[in-house]
């Protein structure tokens, strides 16, 4: 077996093997000490990480906002929505910090409208293309 191919047999094998979900592959169980969620979400990254279905932990990279001192996340038709309707305790690292809290589905139209206009704003989405609109957005709220 020629040596580049080795390397990326073993290159995949090493991200696979990975508990914490790595760019766009999931991953399992977040790793961390939790800790007490914020009184008020101001910001956060680009980028954090969700992990649901506590019996099995499922986790991915997944944008967030925040509005009016509350975390969001939204997804299209994602297989972890329906993890979430069995069970909505999740877990939520944020720059090291993991946070135990609960997924909330938002079904109000005006607190959706500024969920949207949040996403459209951090992350530059076009607002005639909107996928949030149709989103399932959940609010992340302290246990």
């Amino acid at each position: 077996m020629k040596l580049s191919k080795l390397v990326f047999l073993a290159t995949i094998l090493l991200i696979t093997a990975c508990t914490e979900p790595f760019v766009t592959i999931p991953g399992g169980q977040l790793k961390g000490k939790a800790v007490s969620a914020p009184s008020s979400w101001d910001s956060v990254s680009e980028v954090v990480q969700l992990e649901v279905r506590p019996s099995d932990p499922y986790s991915l990279n997944i944008w967030a906002v925040t509005d009016s001192g509350n975390l969001y996340v939204a997804t299209t038709d994602s297989k972890w929505v329906g993890f979430i309707a069995d069970n909505d305790e999740v877990r939520v690292k944020i720059e090291k910090k993991l946070h135990e809290l609960h997924a909330v589905h938002v079904d109000d139209t005006e607190e959706l409208a500024r969920i949207v206009a949040a996403y459209t704003k951090k992350y530059e989405v076009d607002p005639s293309d909107n996928w949030v609109e149709g989103a399932n957005v959940y609010r992340l709220v302290t246990r």
